[in-house]
């Protein structure tokens, strides 16, 4: 496949942005959790996640739009991002004025007001920078995204390490997440000068209607996508406290992990995509197919190891008396990750297909079920409601898209191997938990061997292996062209 090549290298410094940025977000978290204890931990992330949710409403969808309306169209990259620029200026700043009028009008302690004004100008960092990386994205230069995200989030890695084994003040860590995403602003814009020497940073509204209207359903998609997926964290700030946001965030942020692997390939396969649908159609049906079957053959062993070792996974990582009742959570969200990874390639065919206004509605009406069954489910059975909340939204989600895509659906899913592999995954789940269960260094080991063998045997065919494994990849090559 001529593309195999492309998207080989565009994955691996997508691996490399992905991984320093959530690996290094685990181990801040983990640290964090471990060393100052759940009430410190859950008012840090309320300010974090309510920073997050305000670069939602910063990024507005800009960043993706831009990322596909330059795949389309390099030759006007210049002027789209000089037309997108001006919107993501504005919105960036209102998510900043939010947030400090958030944090002076809310009945909170001084340590979550200063909290909550510090990550304000993490929300002005970060949304910029996003934007600038998503030029460089929408240019498929890959490498250069990853160099930024290398030297911001080693950054921040090595000074939270230090400052927390000192255990500074909460707050002077806040710090550090703002400084280092000032540095990573300064290397993407950097790089945008290098590719577009005549781009210019000046507020100039464009006229043209088209835009306007992709700009609000890029805009009203991402920002209500996350909300629905993440909103359940005020919501437990809100009716039960810090506490429960830690124990609920303990987990969010260890499913954050194994979550990169298909934001990998929709960063990767985003711009391949959305210029081989307007050119060559079935050869993007083709790499279409092949993410779909990679990320469904994942998802079964992911799912798995994460229900049946829940317990000792939190043990291990948290420590099981602060967080026992993180145990359940981590068993519903496995569910989720099969649910995303399963149809994740549905919801990047609608948006690399201008339908992306399919997905806008579903999300926004995802995140109004989100709120009402969060209404009635955290006040009496708390984090287990969330969870359960959480995974009805996404099982609503997800099920919208396949819809749409019914077609697809019936010629990759309904055939034996796929109800054969679920139900291969349920057997080994059964067997563990009341016959002979493993502990986990011995059970992780023999389920990613089965499902290696599974996959490279059975599932994936002749064609799919020449492409997945084939020997033209040269790592090293692909570093000097970096």
């Amino acid at each position: 496949m001529a593309e195999s090549a492309l998207i080989k290298r565009n994955s691996f410094f997508s691996l490399l942005s992905m991984s320093s940025r959530l690996i290094a977000n685990v181990i801040v978290f983990w640290l964090i959790a471990r060393i100052y204890g759940p009430d410190t931990f859950g008012i840090f992330t309320f300010s974090h996640t309510t920073a997050t949710l305000l670069i939602l409403l910063a990024d507005f969808g800009f960043d993706i739009l831009l990322t596909t309306e330059i795949s389309r169209a390099r030759n006007q990259a210049v002027k789209t991002f000089q037309n997108i620029f001006s919107f993501k200026i504005i919105f960036s700043l209102l998510a900043f004025l939010i947030m400090w009028i958030f944090s002076i009008e809310g009945n909170y302690s001084i340590e979550t007001r200063t909290s909550l004004q510090i990550f304000s100008f993490f929300i002005l960092f970060t949304t910029l920078t996003n934007f600038s990386l998503a030029l460089i994205k929408g240019l498929e230069k890959f490498s250069y995204e990853t160099i930024v995200l290398l030297v911001s989030n080693i950054s921040l890695v090595l000074a939270v390490v230090v400052l927390s084994i000192l255990k500074v003040n909460i707050l002077i860590i806040g710090v550090v997440f703002v400084l280092t995403r000032l540095l990573g602003l300064i290397f993407s814009i950097y790089f945008n000068k290098k590719l577009l020497p005549d781009i210019s940073f000046r507020i100039i509204f464009p006229k043209e209607k088209e835009l306007h209207q992709k700009v609000l359903i890029f805009g009203f998609h991402i920002l209500f996508a996350n909300l629905f997926f993440q909103i359940d964290t005020i919501l437990l700030s809100l009716w039960k406290g810090n506490l429960y946001v830690g124990m609920y965030q303990a987990v969010f942020k260890l499913i954050i992990l194994p979550l990169m692997l298909p934001d990998i390939l929709n960063l990767t396969l985003l711009p391949v995509l959305s210029r081989l649908f307007v050119s060559e159609k079935d050869k993007a049906l083709k790499i279409s197919y092949l993410m779909n079957k990679l990320l469904f053959i994942l998802s079964l062993p992911i799912s798995l190891i994460l229900f049946v070792y829940s317990e000792e996974i939190i043990h291990i990582i948290y420590g099981y008396k602060q967080y026992s009742a993180s145990i359940p959570v981590l068993k519903i969200f496995a569910f989720n990750i099969f649910v995303r990874f399963s149809f994740e390639t549905f919801a990047l065919i609608l948006t690399t297909t201008n339908k992306q206004i399919i997905r806008m509605y579903t999300v926004i009406l995802a995140t109004i079920i989100n709120i009402v069954l969060n209404y009635l489910l955290i006040p009496q059975w708390g984090l287990k409601g969330a969870a359960i909340v959480s995974l009805v939204s996404i099982i609503f989600v997800y099920g919208v898209y396949s819809i749409y895509s019914f077609n697809l659906i019936k010629k990759w899913y309904f055939n034996f191997q796929t109800p054969l592999l679920v139900s291969i995954t349920i057997l080994i789940g059964y067997l563990l938990l009341t016959i002979n269960h493993l502990k986990i260094y011995l059970g992780v080991p023999a389920i990613l061997v089965i499902f290696t063998i599974i996959g490279i045997l059975f599932y994936f065919t002749k064609e799919d292996k020449q492409i997945l494994f084939s020997t033209n990849f040269d790592f090293l090559n692909i570093i000097k062209k970096a």
